[in-house]
């Protein structure tokens, strides 16, 4: 099985589970995301769980989940938090604490929910019987992929699914243009594997 590697700075972190404080329904209060104005509040928020980070020229943003739903806010670097954060040494021990304290202050100037943008299950099984090429052409990506069993991990929006196509590739020790061998295959299966590359900077 393959990965490919992302083309923008992003940093991922599988979120642990949050033991409830003070609630008896086995989950913690939600917080009120309309109350958050700067990456530090979210950051301070135990209850919102983190799940990634990128950057793009002077674009920060801040993907988390509160209660399983899924929030991007979008927040702009000054020049200075810029050069700054760039120049952070990613091999450092405290690399995500100091990057981490140095976004805080930015002010969040778009909050998302993008948790409406997960397909659901009649929309999943609609794609069963077509074209890989009608999946591409829609803004699907290959993230990955094995081809003894002919599953490939493919971004749609957010959201990362797995997908299994009907046929083979052939390919010669691996190399080959995932896309392509893709166009001509039927799907015979799609089902959603987790969260995608969702900071929307790609």
């Amino acid at each position: 099985m393959k990965k490919t590697l992302s083309l923008i700075l992003i940093l991922m972190l599988t979120a642990a589970m949050l033991t409830a404080c003070g609630t008896s329904g086995g989950r913690p209060e939600a917080p009120d995301i309309a109350s958050f104005r700067t990456i530090g509040d979210i950051i301070a928020a135990t209850d919102a769980e983190y799940v990634q980070a990128a950057s793009a020229g002077e674009t920060f943003v801040y993907v988390f989940t509160v209660n399983d739903v899924l929030f991007r806010a979008t927040a702009e670097m000054s020049q200075d938090i810029s050069d700054e954060y760039y120049a952070l040494d990613f091999g450092n021990a405290d690399y995500e604490d100091q990057w981490r304290t140095l976004v805080s202050p930015l002010e969040i100037k778009m909050m998302e929910d993008l948790s409406a943008q997960k397909l659901t299950e009649k929309e999943l099984k609609a794609l069963a019987g077509k074209k890989g090429a009608a999946l591409l052409d829609d803004g699907w990506k290959v993230t990955g992929y094995d081809l003894e069993s002919m599953q490939f991990w493919m971004d749609y929006g957010p959201y990362e699914y797995s997908v299994l196509f009907d046929g083979t590739v052939d390919s010669e020790e691996g190399l080959f243009d995932e896309a392509e061998a893709l166009r001509d295959l039927t799907v015979k299966s799609v089902t959603c594997s987790g969260i995608g590359d969702a900071s929307g900077l790609d």
